[in-house]
């Protein structure tokens, strides 16, 4: 990963939570967990975009496109989505 990746990670992070009005903090959590299906990065950020997203936006279109979380062989948590994003029909 480039250097000041997960800087600017945790600043849209940061942003997100501090201004919750923003109508672009839902669409920007998504991509932050998209990115962390594909980015093996161990800071746990996707997770934390996650859960910002599924908490504070619970009624979004962009939360219904990240729907779900699975655990890995250590028990940690993470966010699952498809190559194409979430496959089911009406999503």
């Amino acid at each position: 990963m480039p250097a000041g990746t997960i800087s600017a990670w945790q600043d849209l992070l940061d942003y997100a939570r501090a201004h919750p009005r923003d109508p672009r903090a839902p669409e920007a959590l998504y991509w932050l967990v998209r990115i962390s299906r594909w980015c093996h990065v161990d800071d746990r950020g996707g997770y934390r975009a996650f859960r910002l997203l599924h908490t504070r936006y619970p009624g979004s279109s962009w939360t219904r496109r990240s729907p779900t979380i699975m655990t890995d062989r250590r028990g940690a948590e993470f966010p699952v989505l498809g190559i194409f994003g979430d496959l089911r029909p009406g999503l």
